[in-house]
């Protein structure tokens, strides 16, 4: 029967035609016919189905809309088609594809390639393929000291690593994390661990109902990313929580302030940043209250009781020593404090935000208020030796005021013809110079 069989498997009505013309009526037609008719079959034999279903192996669960694609690596042949509701697949194996090819099954999932890897034999092929390695869970529940939190509060997940061309660590956020409103669990889940040294740190954004009342905390009920723990593997796993408890700003109400600004040392004029965060405890380290820096670079911190406070920053990957100060009620105001950034370091000092020579030679010089609204007055001028020379600047380097001292323990400047803005304030001696940064309201 296979003579009466065309050659190509894509035969043509003229091909049979053709064929029955050539018989010379040899055979019957219906024999023919039905000749042709077996022909045909035998070619589509090796139609057959692959079938097989996804499964999700976290969950076990099958994957729906699921595009599933099937490759016969000898003849490059491809076909692709999508998982039903369940998971499921199926698509005809078609006559090209021949006996012993390898069909290679693959799809993708947590853009990972699964492949499964089949030797057609002239049968059905089942292939099943399982998206996505084993999860890794980040879980837990963020508490107010310890009481149930009813707001949403936002996570960092911190990855610290050594950075060869700095020589020091850096630190950039892997993920924001969030959790809910109801209790303040959260889960987020990897499929690998991200690399380096990482940390958790947990905060209340505004809006939230205690914000203000409950500090920025690390994972270990630290402050300061430096003394902050390090996450180990077992964090991930979702029989373990990784809770934080947020510090309590037990506050104060008394009528003594603090306030002062945060400049860029890593550029020559000095910059005001926004947005970095400021922490006050009292000597013993027991938190008091956070702030950040506002657009021109101010913070301040008032109601506070008189007594002996530490005020420091938490820049991640950068020192943050803190700067001690005493509120008394002869001193009831210190609105001087300057916190530098630069590349190492997040540090706070009183006065000058730059100073050239001897900087114990500026300890008693002091601005205030600042940010000021008509005068401001500078005092300590008479511990400089010699003729002072003061001159203020606005954020563009032009000259704004100029004005001699001698021996005046104290001078007052008028300031309320100048716009608002920040400026910068230099005071020249013979035996150093020293650079303020001053806002004007």
């Amino acid at each position: 029967m296979n003579e009466f069989c065309p050659s190509s498997n894509n035969f043509r009505a003229i091909a049979v035609l053709s064929i029955i013309r050539h018989m010379q009526l040899a055979f019957p037609i219906k024999t023919i016919l039905l000749s042709l008719l077996a022909c045909c079959c035998l070619n589509r034999s090796q139609a057959f189905i692959l079938s097989g279903v996804v499964v999700n192996s976290s969950s076990g669960k099958g994957v729906s809309g699921q595009k599933v694609y099937v490759l016969d690596t000898a003849t490059q042949f491809m076909d692709s088609v999508f998982t039903n509701a369940s998971g499921g697949y199926s698509l005809h194996i078609l006559s090209n594809v021949d006996t012993n090819d390898l069909l290679e099954i693959y799809t993708y999932g947590c853009g990972v390639k699964t492949t499964v890897t089949k030797q057609f034999t002239g049968a059905t092929v089942v292939a099943n393929l399982y998206i996505c390695p084993t999860l890794y869970s980040l879980n837990g529940t963020v508490s107010l000291n310890g009481a149930l939190n009813t707001g949403t509060t936002r996570l960092y997940l911190l990855s610290r690593a050594y950075d060869s061309l700095k020589n020091d660590s850096v630190m950039r956020i892997v993920d924001t994390l969030y959790t809910d409103s109801y209790g303040g669990t959260y889960n987020k889940n990897f499929t690998s661990i991200p690399k380096g040294t990482l940390m958790l740190k947990a905060e209340l954004p505004e809006g939230h109902p205690q914000y203000g009342h409950y500090m920025p905390t690390w994972e270990g009920q630290e402050l300061v990313w430096s003394n902050a723990p390090a996450l180990a593997s077992s964090n991930f796993s979702a029989s373990v929580a990784t809770n934080i408890s947020l510090l309590p700003a037990v506050g104060s109400s008394g009528t003594a302030a603090v306030a002062g600004m945060v400049t860029d040392a890593s550029i020559s004029t000095p910059k005001p940043l926004e947005g970095r965060l400021l922490l006050l405890t009292n000597s013993n380290g027991v938190p008091i209250a956070y702030t950040r820096s506002d657009s021109t670079g101010q913070f301040s911190f008032s109601h506070i009781d008189f007594g002996t406070y530490k005020i420091f920053g938490d820049s991640w990957g950068r020192l943050n020593p803190a700067l001690t100060f005493t509120l008394t009620a002869i001193r009831p105001i210190i609105s001087d404090i300057v916190f530098t950034e630069d590349s190492s370091s997040f540090y706070g000092s009183f006065g000058a935000t730059n100073v050239a020579g001897n900087p114990d030679t500026w300890t008693a010089v002091r601005l205030f208020p600042n940010p000021v609204y008509q005068t401001l007055h500078i005092s300590g001028l008479d511990q400089i030796e010699g003729p002072k020379n003061i001159l203020l600047y606005d954020i563009s380097g032009t000259q704004k005021l100029r004005r001699n001292a001698v021996n005046e323990s104290e001078i007052q400047l008028d300031l309320s013809y100048l716009s608002a803005g920040v400026f910068v304030l230099e005071i020249q001696a013979a035996k150093g110079l020293a650079v303020y940064r001053l806002l004007k309201r």
